[in-house]
């Protein structure tokens, strides 16, 4: 007798294939130990692992199409949808595919805006607020001592304007909207396998044990690749604490989709595996924090009405808190010490300090220039010149304005999530803010991409009805 299978079983079990397939390449690379070196950093052949990998993230997207074109919609709406999904794809390999990409979607958003005009929508608080921060640093490009310099940052945060703009007129339902999610949720978890074994083929290339490469610092194999280097050897984009923004962003969209019942229990509990090891293989220690913190907030939020499980939660992690502290007491300090770090706040401030109001303009702020306010400290022995804290950047370049600016959008974000009863990003605008106290996303492409792509999509979710949850809690 013949059994009908269901179309779409293997999507609901594809996380399983996964695990089976990553066992498989071990498998595979054990008997059969790489002689040919194709994934190594630097390597003649990374355009062809490029290549693999941009044909595996295709596969969201090709998926997305398929499904959208049983839909009934215009053709300008699917082509932007598409787009929109390609983005959030290419932002998880490469910033300059993302380049490729993004004037596209640009031009997609003006037709589709041309066409519907009742799509556009009313600019929120935390709009306003942004336009006024971007416009402050492009004044602050007047007593910039370095104006080139600064009109280059100032491209850097075109992404942050241009995107706050095209979600406004971007109308999607909300069936569309969570496909966009699962899209971009199947290319994170696609994102994770590549990077599991991209490290595994190379460490045996290199004939290093795989054990090596789990460690809290920023550990080299063989003195001469560093850990992140080798995970994300098939991407273009290497920087551990950057590459943790796009995982952060899958682990919640894993949360979102379960629960709103769009993916299995299998499949939730696979993608939060999957971004935790990886976070903790990229030697990210801020990405560990912000892992942790949503996977924390995320599980309470679940079980927000099984007040017994909460309880059991609270008491499993504050008994594993203390077995690791008792085992291992100096972790804490081991963990957050960073003396590099400490250097740049204490000079920073000594530099605020001296331009209190309007800062040294954007594009001031560079090596010569800081060694000659601070004597007899060189400023570019330390990371390269920036503070790696956005707050105490922007007051470096646009002063206490700059300062106060940064702060209030943050605010505004975080108010305007309450608001709406968007847990998931607020959770995401938490960890982001974590982020910025130890580095300046705004300040690099990879940054902005990714954080105004994730922000301005993500508020974009269904606003929650207070009589429906509440209505639903008592069930």
């Amino acid at each position: 007798m013949n059994i009908a299978l269901p179309n779409n079983l293997w999507r609901h079990s594809w996380p399983m294939i996964s695990c089976i397939g990553i066992a498989f390449f071990y498998g595979l690379c054990l008997l059969f130990p790489p002689s040919v070196n194709i994934i190594v950093n630097f390597s003649e052949y990374r355009w062809f692992q490029w290549c693999i990998s941009l044909a595996c993230l295709s596969i969201p997207i090709l998926l997305f199409m398929v499904d959208n074109a049983k839909v009934h919609g215009t053709w300008d709406s699917k082509l932007l949808w598409t787009l929109t999904v390609a983005l959030l794809i290419s932002m998880v390999h490469n910033t300059r595919l993302t380049l490729d990409i993004q004037p596209l979607f640009f031009a997609a958003t003006i037709v589709y805006a041309y066409r519907h005009p009742y799509a556009i929508r009313r600019p929120s608080t935390c709009h306003y607020v942004l336009w006024i921060y971007l416009i402050w640093n492009g004044i602050s490009l007047l007593w910039s001592k370095d104006y080139h310099y600064g009109l280059r940052l100032f491209n850097h945060m075109v992404p942050l304007l241009l995107f706050s703009l095209c979600f406004l007129v971007h109308g999607t339902t909300r069936t569309i909207y969570n496909r966009i999610f699962k899209a971009f949720w199947q290319g994170f978890i696609i994102a994770c396998i590549l990077s599991f074994c991209s490290s595994i083929y190379t460490l045996l290339y290199l004939h290093v044990s795989i054990w090596d490469i789990f460690s809290l610092h920023k550990s080299t194999i063989l003195d001469q690749y560093h850990v992140y280097e080798l995970l994300f050897a098939w991407s273009g984009r290497e920087h551990p604490s950057y590459n943790a923004i796009w995982v952060l962003g899958g682990i919640l969209a894993g949360f979102y989709l379960y629960e709103k019942r769009l993916i299995t229990t299998l499949e939730w509990l696979f993608s939060c595996v999957c971004g935790t090891c990886l976070m903790a293989l990229m030697q990210s220690r801020i990405g560990i924090v912000m892992a942790g913190l949503v996977l924390l907030g995320g599980s309470l939020y679940l079980l927000r009405t099984h007040k017994r499980m909460i309880a059991i939660v609270c008491i499993v992690i504050t008994l594993i808190a203390t077995i690791i502290l008792v085992a291992r007491p100096t972790l804490p300090l081991e963990f957050g010490h960073d003396i590099t770090r400490i250097k740049l706040f204490e000079t920073s401030k000594n530099y605020i300090a001296q331009h209190l109001w309007l800062g040294a303009g954007l594009g001031g702020m560079t090596s010569e220039h800081l060694t000659q306010a601070i004597s007899g400290f060189e400023f570019a022995e330390y990371a390269h010149f920036y503070p790696h804290n956005q707050f105490l950047g922007d007051a470096m370049q646009g002063g206490i304005i700059g300062l106060i600016l940064s702060v209030t959008l943050m605010v505004a974000f975080l108010v305007t999530t309450l608001y709406r009863r968007n847990y998931w990003m607020l959770l995401f605008g938490i960890s982001i803010l974590l982020f910025m106290l130890i580095e300046m996303p705004f300040r690099f492409l990879s940054g902005t991409f990714q954080v105004s792509l994730i922000v301005y999509l993500g508020m974009q979710m269904p606003r929650r009805h207070r009589q429906s949850v509440i209505q639903r809690d008592k069930c």
